[in-house]
């Protein structure tokens, strides 16, 4: 996953341009969460305590899921619907057609759908594919070449946001002993 990816979402987000359905997917849950809660203040800002939506452990059914998607905000603004851990790969491939079937069809304008899913590993799988092309897909995985590592300058600014500096080689040595775990790092 390059940071880059984030800025482009987070840019079109700010400017009105990003797709309505954003998947971030991958075994970082540190790396999702950050990236879920700048997504998350990027389309709403002010509107977040009142027009959006978090499903976390018991997810409602894909009717009930499109209804909720499809539903116009109660209050002016932005909406979004998050489903937090959605196993999507649980679901019967014919179940995950209909549901991208119909986002397809099209989501109201400023209506917006987040899915954060540690299931979404397997690349040949129909959701997997379907979000490649239909959605803003981040994928948070473990790094495996540390050289190529977008968390040095996470970690650099999370540490200025608190106060506190760090020098390239001190983060690169918490990195290697935590294994390039972002949450073990924070």
């Amino acid at each position: 996953m390059s940071s880059n990816n984030l800025k482009n979402i987070l840019d079109k987000a700010l400017s009105g341009k990003c797709l309505s359905v954003i998947v971030i997917a991958g075994d970082e849950r540190g790396m999702m969460k950050e990236a879920f809660n700048r997504i998350t203040d990027a389309l709403l800002g002010n509107d977040a305590s009142t027009n959006l939506e978090l499903y976390r452990e018991d997810h409602p059914e894909i009717p009930d899921i499109l209804s909720t998607v499809m539903t116009k905000p109660f209050f002016p603004g932005r909406k979004a619907v998050c489903l937090i851990d959605w196993e999507i790969n649980k679901i019967a491939e014919k179940e995950q057609k209909r549901f991208c079937n119909e986002l397809e069809k099209g989501i109201p304008e400023d209506n917006f759908i987040l899915i954060l899913t540690e299931s979404l590993t397997d690349r040949r799988k129909f959701f997997y594919n379907w979000a490649k092309k239909n959605a803003e897909l981040l994928d948070f995985r473990k790094e495996t070449q540390p050289e190529k590592s977008d968390l040095p300058p996470i970690i650099k600014k999370r540490f200025a946001e608190k106060g506190f500096s760090a020098a390239s080689d001190a983060i690169w040595e918490l990195l290697s002993r935590w294994d390039y775990d972002y949450v073990k790092t924070m």
